[in-house]
């Protein structure tokens, strides 16, 4: 990425890792996965030190200079950043936009279309400019929400996902069956057939009696036969292995669905191998007992100590926020709340800053208030980051630093909590988004 700014380069430097060079590649593909990917990405608006005001799409789906290419012809500051178009009055952000002469009256009409766009947008000192993922919640590029969110469903194949791109092994075992699957593993037979002439006898050395192709080895050889049936007594089941890799894989997993189920409904009687052959007899049980959900309810701070409860809402385009808390004593009586609108941007962005402006909200209430603080938050990730700084990512690592120096000087707790303990924070939350 350019150093300057917040966007790709083309010009990928030869020391840069394979991945890095994927992702750049993806970025400027013409194709559907390519625009699927280029519209993930999202501009957050921080301290506006790194977003141009004109070039780059921080507002709309298009840069200003396209939308307003008269106003832009007139800018005085035409390669500026967002922090030169406006200064902080009283630690509000009122933009400036500033051009070389007066403007007839359809230039004024563009012009207050403008700012009808950008003045609810707000800089940040506390934060800085980000490149935000809207491929997950969190704000944060991954391998997987790019494959989830830019692949076309109708052309993936759901084996793959459902059977060997799970995250239950390491990624070598997950390759591994992948090469197993596709028959790409070295095995004799193979090697011969791409012209590795130095093989000279292709028996297989378990059994000695047919070729080594990858099916015989892991399916068919007498000697790996009677290793698989005595896994196959150990879990009591009868049953024909299947002669291919990619049917051998669908069968076991209905095998382990099927061991799961007897075992957790024990009282259904079927026989194992009728449930493998056909799940769908699972369906047709009438199970005696009910299921139970718990649920985990608010609980009250113990003695000489204060329970803060935050939480936060985003729209669906990422465009509008809230967040909110609500500030209780040991016999549950409310202290005081707080809502507000917290402006766009990610959901684990907005958790990480309604955990901030509940710190900053106890704050009011010292030296009123004597007991040590306990503050909840449903965000497992930020709670973890502000716990253990080292894991933050880097694009929110300024934000949590502060909240870490805000906790420790306040003597405070923070701790993670189930949604159905934070139901009011939620509703705060919800009411502060507008």
């Amino acid at each position: 990425m350019d150093i300057g700014s917040l966007f790709f380069k083309d010009n990928i430097p030869s020391h840069s890792s394979w991945i890095w060079k994927s992702v750049v590649h993806n970025h400027f593909n013409e194709d559907q996965f390519g625009a699927r990917f280029r519209n993930q990405f999202k501009v957050r608006v921080g301290n506006g030190e790194r977003i141009r005001f004109w070039f780059d799409s921080w507002t709309l789906d298009f840069p200003l200079k396209d939308v307003f290419p008269r106003l832009f012809v007139l800018s005085l500051n035409r390669d500026g950043k967002l922090n030169e178009y406006g200064q902080f009055r009283s630690s509000i952000w009122l933009w400036h936009v500033q051009l070389r002469r007066n403007l007839s009256d359809w230039e004024l009409s563009q012009f207050t279309d403008l700012l009808a766009i950008i003045h609810n947008i707000t800089l940040s000192s506390e934060l800085s400019d980000g490149l935000v993922w809207r491929g997950n919640g969190e704000g944060i590029y991954s391998v997987k929400s790019s494959v989830k969110s830019c692949c076309l469903v109708s052309t993936s194949d759901p084996f793959w996902m459902n059977n060997i791109w799970m995250g239950l092994v390491p990624p070598r075992v997950e390759v591994f069956l992948w090469k197993v699957v596709h028959n790409k593993l070295p095995v004799k037979q193979e090697l011969l057939r791409r012209g590795v002439s130095s093989i000279g006898d292709v028996a297989c050395p378990l059994c000695k009696k047919e070729a080594e192709s990858l099916s015989h080895l892991f399916f068919t050889c007498v000697v790996v036969w009677t290793l698989w049936n005595k896994f196959l007594k150990f879990w009591g089941v009868c049953s024909a292995l299947q002669d291919n890799a990619k049917s051998f894989m669908v069968a076991w997993n209905d095998m382990v669905l099927t061991n799961w189920f007897l075992a957790k409904f024990n009282d259904v009687s079927i026989m194992k191998d009728s449930l493998i052959s056909d799940p769908t007899l699972g369906d047709y049980c009438s199970l005696s007992r009910s299921s139970i959900i718990k649920t985990v309810s608010w609980s009250p701070p113990p003695k000489g100590f204060i329970k803060l409860n935050v939480d936060a809402t985003v729209s669906g385009d990422w465009r509008k926020s809230g967040v909110g808390g609500i500030l209780r004593l040991e016999d549950g009586s409310v202290k005081g709340s707080f809502l507000e609108a917290a402006g766009p941007g990610p959901p684990l962005l907005v958790e990480i800053l309604a955990n901030k402006k509940g710190l900053s909200f106890f704050e009011s209430f010292l030296p009123r208030v004597q007991d040590r603080l306990i503050i909840e938050s449903d965000s497992k990730l930020a709670v973890e980051w502000v716990k253990n700084y080292d894991r933050c990512p880097v694009v929110y690592r300024v934000l949590v630093r502060d909240i870490g120096f805000l906790l420790r000087d306040l003597n405070g707790i923070i701790r993670w909590v189930p949604r159905s303990a934070n139901v009011e924070a939620d509703s705060l939350a919800k009411a502060g988004i507008g």
